[in-house]
């Protein structure tokens, strides 16, 4: 199955940078960074079984209510399995 996300220019060309060994990304409001964060998230989490990355917010309520819950619905866009650990917000 095939999905067309709409992405803006840049949010491409930042998925376009797929092997970066490093990646940080200061996310605020309204322009899409998280989304597409959360996006390639996902994308490398599929790809590479080794990953280990860490997720850092402003504030709790910004991990919890945003990043998280965009990762979270990308994950059900594609039918992907996860469980999120919400003690200790591991997914």
């Amino acid at each position: 199955m095939t999905y067309k996300l709409k992405l803006s220019r840049w949010q491409q060309e930042f998925l376009s940078r797929f092997d970066d060994a490093l990646v940080i990304a200061m996310t605020g409001i309204s322009a899409g960074k998280t989304r597409v964060l959360a996006i390639w998230i996902v994308l490398q989490s599929l790809q590479k079984k080794e990953l280990r990355s860490i997720m850092i917010a402003q504030t709790y309520r910004s991990l919890k209510l945003v990043l998280i819950k965009e990762i979270e619905e990308f994950c059900q866009l594609l039918n992907i399995k996860y469980t999120i650990h919400r003690s200790d917000f591991i997914i």
